[in-house]
């Protein structure tokens, strides 16, 4: 799939995956085909884009889970995507939010997804906080990322290793 050429390809010298690079190696390896789509089309530039283009597919409410998920006794998630090999701990609430491969996220967790009063939710990007269009937004966690037990994440927040 094209997750596993992007995640080889790496980060470019402007600090972003490059797409096309990763199609132009995967075409070397395997037939890609362009398809012209019809119906419901949108462009995925943030994190955050994922769960709008999920939720209009699937409704708000679904989440969506890759290979090999674990996830603890008494688990609250909704909206969200966890990408596969994660681990989700006992007691933790994941709402609206992005979560990378063979991430860890300990028992009682807490990603809060709104800010007071039903305002949207800022993320920052390169240094600039950039409005995600969404009044609930969780995290995202990078691939890799390990959330010790206990720990609240803040509405908007990003956290990758390193």
């Amino acid at each position: 799939d094209i997750f596993s050429y992007l995640h080889e390809e790496g980060v470019s010298s402007r600090g972003e995956v490059e797409l096309p690079q990763a199609m132009v190696r995967m075409n070397q390896e395997i037939d890609v085909k362009v398809v012209k789509a019809k119906g419901y089309w949108h462009p995925i530039g943030y994190p955050w884009d994922l769960l709008i283009a999920s939720s209009a597919l699937d409704g708000e409410s679904e989440c969506w889970l890759g290979e090999g998920v674990k996830i603890g006794e008494e688990v609250t998630m909704c909206g969200s995507i966890v990408m596969e090999g994660s681990v989700i701990g006992a007691g933790s609430s994941v709402r609206h939010s992005v979560i990378g491969r063979e991430v860890v996220i300990g028992e009682r967790v807490l990603v809060e997804t709104s800010i007071e009063g039903g305002e949207m939710v800022f993320s920052e990007v390169k240094g600039v906080m950039v409005n995600t269009g969404l009044s609930e937004f969780g995290c995202v966690l990078g691939d890799g990322v390990v959330v010790e037990d206990g720990v609240v994440l803040s509405a908007g927040i990003k956290v990758d290793v390193g």
